[in-house]
């Protein structure tokens, strides 16, 4: 037979059970009764090509249309549902929930053995359980703790801050609220902060390398998933072969401070002595005490170094990606600006009795924290879980375990059907007399056993950094835009145009 013939039958072979494959997904798959994203159906790799190099960091954009013209259930992908109803999130996310992380998605963005990667929910509550315990959970010790860590950074930012305002010059609150949130969670994790704060124009490696991580987030977590999830469990000595995310650059970066406290902590106790170390590293004391949980062992060197990089991380960008947006739509609306100012003057005679405890007291500034938090999205697209084996049943419809249920933040804080003016960035509603309804639809820390664990410190940021910068000083806007402040997903959000400046100018106390 003609070797051109048998080539010509086995690409028709090929072509037909493509067709087929192509066929079942788009109307005999369990989820084919749901409108969506057709190229996103037939082949996912095309589209995550077409979002990230024509549309890089717009999915998010892409689903919330999908909704508003198919409605709160949209497929957007094989196997993956969409949903943007604040009822079935509160499903998915409640207390007991069955619904597990995708691995596929969660893989590739975090190291498996940490407190961000791990599937299993036994193995996550051990390692969560000893996190909370050393400095998360909102003991009157811990806070204390937090919040005298907080005050100390924020006062050292506003001493800087203060120095520009005299010269006139004008003050990058960008990158001086990243380095303010690196210095916090540096110091809380490793026991020293990283210095960002001492550095001319708060300039850092790490924040770099914390910059780079989620630029590179939309190109290697969705495109190259292969080499992105062999990177993030790769030996040192093979990094520069596998080309790997910067988070695994980070975690080589930050294990000499992590070594050297664990040395010096071991020296101490080795010779007996009475001497405490300058500062107390309570998160990795935790984590290599075997004590520590009676369900978890100590960790080994690399476990600790990928557990405090997710820390750092997580910890070093969303908030300060929160005060960032919270400065600029603060300033950007009279009457919020106005009204924040004078609770703050009644409040604090003098900038330097701006405390945790006493901001926490003031209603009109939670107000406006609970509006940053509900409209800064810093974690705003999908978070996908497992649809447990039994099945859920969506709408009378039942879904198979195993199918991808997909929510966001993003537009579950803007959901019309609890949010009025829902893009309106309004303080106000949460004075009102219903407003204690709204807090069961915030969605920004996550719900459940997995919601965010460093919730209790990035209230205390917020409060005192807030409460500081606009009791001590006159703040404007500096040759900043709304289109500057659009952003991009990157799992965390990337600020599209120029950085946040502002003109300061010392108040009279």
């Amino acid at each position: 037979m003609d070797p051109l013939h048998n080539l010509l039958l086995l690409f028709y072979f090929l072509l037909a059970c493509r067709a087929a494959v192509v066929l079942r997904r788009l109307y005999f798959h369990p989820l084919s009764a749901y409108p969506g994203t057709k190229l996103g159906i037939v082949s996912p790799t095309l589209y995550k090509l077409y979002r990230n190099f024509k549309r890089r960091g717009q999915f998010i954009f892409e689903i919330e249309q999908l909704h508003k013209k198919h409605g709160p259930i949209v497929r957007s992908g094989i196997n993956d549902l969409h949903i943007n109803d604040p009822s079935i999130y509160l499903q998915i996310t409640k207390i007991g929930s069955r619904f597990r992380k995708d691995p596929k998605f969660y893989d590739r963005i975090s190291f498996r053995n940490t407190s961000l990667g791990f599937l299993d929910p036994y193995l996550h509550r051990a390692r969560h359980s000893i996190l909370v315990n050393a400095a998360f959970s909102p003991t009157p010790k811990n806070l204390q703790h937090l919040a005298h860590l907080v005050e100390q950074k924020v006062a050292k930012l506003c001493d800087r801050f203060d120095t520009w305002a005299a010269e006139g010059t004008p003050v990058n609150i960008h990158r001086g609220m990243k380095a303010l949130s690196m210095d916090i969670i540096s110091e809380l994790s490793m026991g020293r902060s990283f210095g960002c704060l001492d550095h001319s124009n708060f300039s850092n490696v790490f924040l770099e390398q914390l910059h780079s991580i989620f630029q590179e987030m939309t190109w290697m977590q969705k495109v190259l998933f292969t080499v992105a999830k062999v990177s993030l469990s790769t030996p040192p000595w093979m990094f520069k072969f596998v080309h790997p995310p910067t988070m695994v650059m980070m975690k080589e970066l930050a294990k000499p401070l992590i070594r050297d406290y664990v040395n010096n902590k071991e020296n101490k106790e080795n010779k007996a002595s009475n001497e405490e170390p300058n500062q107390k590293a309570v998160i990795i004391d935790a984590l290599t005490d075997p004590s520590a949980s009676k369900n978890s062992e100590a960790l080994d060197f690399e476990t600790l170094s990928e557990e405090i990089v997710t820390l750092l991380t997580a910890g070093g960008d969303t908030v300060s990606s929160a005060l960032i947006y919270g400065v600029y739509h603060i300033c950007r609306n009279e009457q919020v600006h106005r009204k924040l100012v004078e609770e703050l003057l009644a409040a604090f005679p003098t900038p330097d009795d701006v405390t945790y405890q006493g901001a926490h007291s003031l209603p009109y500034l939670t107000a406006c924290i609970k509006e940053i938090l509900r409209t800064s999205n810093p974690l705003p697209g999908r978070l996908p879980r497992v649809v447990p084996p039994e099945g859920f049943d969506l709408y009378g419809r039942h879904i198979p375990g195993g199918c991808v249920f997909n929510t966001s933040a993003y537009l579950l804080n803007r959901h019309p059907s609890i949010w009025d003016r829902p893009d309106d960035f309004d303080p106000g509603r949460w004075l009102e007399a219903n407003s204690g309804l709204l807090e069961q639809y915030m969605t920004s820390f996550y719900r459940g056993t997995r919601q965010c664990l460093g919730k209790d410190l990035a209230w205390c940021e917020l409060y005192v950094m807030l409460a500081r910068l606009f009791r001590q000083f006159h703040v404007a806007v500096h040759d900043t835009s709304d289109a500057d402040m659009e952003w991009v997903d990157a799992v965390l959000i990337v600020f599209k145009g120029k950085n946040l400046k502002t003109i300061l100018s010392r108040r009279d106390t």
